[in-house]
């Protein structure tokens, strides 16, 4: 029989991979949360940890998707991987000097800081949202370096 912390875990599970997989991002932004505040993960560390293994693996379901469907754009992705993984180590090797809970509390004001207008980002359901903001910005920004590197490879 599965206890409630057992559903916990498979209902928050199923909701970042169906997020990752329809959005392709958001997966540790929701996942780190739900398995300290909703499945009872005590370490925000821990939750960090766990949250990278569950989040890498479906990522990998979600990659295969689209690879089959050809939606890859290789080169780009390459690129982006080795800066992305030198970023992941820098910044979890500043996290495990830091407070976990002070993680988290600096996490909060991240994604709820004011942020600039935006057209589009302005209407329901995005109105106020600094995650919204952060995530086509930085959308904007990867695009921009995979056109540039699609026209040397095609």
């Amino acid at each position: 029989m599965l206890s409630l912390s057992d559903l916990a875990t498979i209902a928050a599970g199923s909701l970042v991979g169906a997020i990752l997989g329809l959005i392709g991002g958001g997966g540790s932004v929701l996942a780190v949360p739900l398995l300290v505040y909703g499945v009872g993960v005590p370490s925000p560390h821990v939750a960090i940890g766990t949250s990278a293994i569950a989040v890498s693996v479906s990522a990998l379901a979600n990659l295969l998707a689209h690879a089959r469907s050809g939606n890859v754009k290789w080169p780009c992705a390459f690129v982006f991987t080795i800066a992305g993984m030198m970023g992941a180590a820098a910044g979890s090797s500043v996290a495990k000097l830091i407070d976990g809970h002070k993680l988290l509390t600096a996490f909060g004001l991240l994604m709820n800081r004011p942020r600039p207008p935006h057209p589009g980002l302005d209407d329901p359901p995005f109105r106020g949202s600094s995650t919204a903001y952060e995530y086509v910005t930085a959308e904007r920004w990867a695009s921009a370096f995979c056109r540039r590197s699609s026209r040397r490879t095609a």
